[in-house]
């Protein structure tokens, strides 16, 4: 039996990361003994678990301060890069087995053996040194080419202490070669027991967390609908099915939050679009399986090679909605065409004329829309628990015995 740690800086609200993590501790702890490190000392381990639809009861927790890197204060590479190394060597000196999950580049492992999940690599190399701020720009070329050096070599020593890379896509992988010049194995986090199909109804849904940064693109998605509803609303409350459209998503108790979706209520004022904020889980499930299809807009407008951050790096969201016989269509961007195959399980679209005509094919075409839905709780299948333990071990083999 092996010790394993397993941190992750931010658990924060309930999410894919946060349960991609807790279920890796749950299948490691039925042969090891694992211990899930944090920094919450209010962390509800019994509601994380539930919410989560995870058993962790096998699993320790371990609450650390959170730390502050300081400022070295030194001149001397070999100093400042033994402290660096020595920086939260704590976290990871105990164990026989460390895996660091985040989206930020590691602290040094110390362990015997060493994992770094990644689920999207933040800022590059020069980001992270602030290669392209003032105080950098304002040094000499000499000064900038020796602490160039020195950064370089203490970045392979860092990503060279883990022994073991991995990340949830393709996509990520691409962007890991990129930005940390790592090339990790796959791991496609798993979906929740939970999901099935329901007896439908005529909605389509979307879902995700509503922000005043609007990083879901809920505004696109109204507008988006609005025309949908004045082109081909008549007809099918013609063929006696009123549709209507569902938001479902959390919403913080922040006023510019607040603001946002008042602003997406009047924007979707005198149409038949439901908001249904901070939903418990049985609301959750009733909307996923009940819908006919869910839309999603998260990367629209955004340049992928400039801001890849901000699409979806896996895609979540599309193998939950397959799970649940409810046909995605997503914006053709990240992690998302991976999964997606279009045409069969799910549609890809790159305009909102293109999601309004898939939207429209697939309504006036039940046939199609009863083929596709087999098909997508099939693709589904590929993602639940039974596959995702198999790939663990896989992935794991020489680390983990």
């Amino acid at each position: 039996m092996q010790k394993i740690g397993i941190y992750q800086h931010y658990w924060g609200p309930m999410g894919g990361g946060q349960r991609f993590v807790g279920f890796i501790a749950q299948i490691l702890a039925e042969k090891h003994a694992v211990e899930i490190l944090h920094h919450d000392p209010t962390f509800d381990v019994q509601k994380f678990s539930e919410g989560m639809e995870l058993d962790l009861s096998q699993v320790a927790f371990r609450c650390l301060p959170r730390p502050e890197r300081p400022d070295w204060n030194t001149s001397n590479p070999y100093r400042r890069l033994k402290a660096e190394v020595d920086f939260c060597r704590e976290f990871s000196e105990p164990y026989d087995v460390f895996l660091e999950s985040g989206d930020l580049p590691p602290i040094f492992n110390h362990a015997k053996k060493g994992v770094l999940l990644v689920h999207f690599p933040l800022v590059s190399f020069d980001e992270f040194h602030g290669h392209d701020l003032p105080p950098w720009k304002k040094q000499g070329f000499f000064q900038r080419f020796l602490k160039n050096r020195y950064q370089k070599l203490e970045w392979r020593c860092r990503f060279s202490s883990y022994h073991r890379y991995l990340c949830n896509s393709r996509f990520t992988r691409g962007w890991c070669q990129r930005r940390w010049g790592i090339f990790p194995q796959i791991l496609n986090p798993p979906l929740r027991n939970s999901i099935h199909p329901m007896e439908k109804e005529p909605m389509i849904l979307a879902l995700g967390a509503f922000a005043h940064v609007n990083h879901k693109r809920q505004d696109v998605l109204i507008e988006t609908f609005r025309r949908f509803y004045d082109q081909f609303g008549s007809q099918l409350e013609n063929a006696g099915m009123r549709w209507k459209f569902r938001f479902v998503g959390a919403c913080k108790n922040i006023e510019e939050d607040q603001r946002f979706v008042e602003k997406l209520r009047q924007q979707a004022a005198g149409y038949p679009i439901e908001f249904l904020l901070n939903a418990n889980g049985e609301q959750l499930l009733e909307s996923l399986g009940t819908a006919v299809c869910l839309w999603h807009a998260m990367g629209y407008g955004i340049d992928e090679l400039q801001n890849p951050g901000k699409t979806e790096h896996f895609g979540m969201i599309a193998t939950e909605s397959m799970a649940a016989a409810t046909i995605p269509m997503v914006f053709h961007a990240g992690g998302l065409p991976e999964i997606i195959h279009h045409g069969r399980d799910g549609f890809l679209w790159s305009t909102p004329e293109e999601l309004i005509q898939q939207t429209r094919d697939l309504l006036w075409n039940p046939a199609r829309l009863k083929e596709m839905q087999h098909a997508a709780v099939e693709n589904a299948r590929s993602y639940g628990d039974a596959a995702f333990r198999l790939r663990l071990w896989e992935v794991l083999k020489g680390i983990v015995e």
